[in-house]
């Protein structure tokens, strides 16, 4: 499957929306439409709430300040990604968590074909699989965009680590930042184009 051709729709998790890294690399590649992003509201104001946990834990000054930044910034740059009128599928996925209901639920209505969570324990894959929805992990779902199209992938994280000053980051820096967070594939993959990156 080519992701850009196809422009498939994918869900994306608070767990993935609250990393900087993480959000940084789909939404790099959501905005050269090797896919269409999709999130809710409720997951919007879950990424909110983990990024002002996680502000507060380094001190930031503002954290609910900047968190509420963040957040406005995704949704304005991708005004397109907001589901609406989930809600009343949550209450017929009884075999999801009830707190994960909402994710699955949004999936379904916006004919999601991958929901991105680091949370894959809560989204059975036999249970998804009738809505022809894929939980994927972070890790696995951006080692396969840059497995499937490597050439375009890697010069989209090329531009996204230049345009990240703030510290600057090395291609060196950007595969163990990755490491860091346990996107083995995804690092690896990066170091057999490192010359590129």
């Amino acid at each position: 499957m080519n992701y850009q051709a196809d422009r498939f729709t994918v869900l994306v998790d608070a767990n993935i929306l609250a990393s900087a890294l993480k959000r940084n690399i789909l939404l790099s590649f959501a905005r050269e439409e090797f896919f269409r992003v999709r999130w809710s509201n409720k997951i919007m104001a879950e990424t909110e709430r983990t990024i002002e946990k996680l502000l507060r834990r380094r001190k930031n000054p503002e954290p609910q300040k900047n968190a509420a930044r963040q957040c406005k910034n995704m949704c304005t740059a991708f005004e397109e990604a907001s589901v609406e009128g989930f809600e009343v599928l949550e209450q017929t996925l009884e075999s999801i968590n009830a707190k994960d209901r909402h994710v699955l639920a949004a999936a379904i209505k916006t004919c999601a074909s991958v929901i991105v969570t680091d949370n894959l324990k809560d989204f059975p894959k036999d249970y998804c699989a009738p809505f022809d929805i894929e939980p994927l992990a972070s890790d696995s779902f951006f080692a396969d965009c840059i497995s499937l199209n490597p050439s375009t992938t890697i010069a989209t994280l090329r531009n996204m680590r230049v345009r990240l000053k703030n510290p600057k980051i090395t291609p060196r820096k950007l595969i163990t930042l990755c490491e860091g967070e346990a996107m083995i594939k995804t690092a690896s993959l990066m170091h057999e184009h490192y010359d590129a990156l």
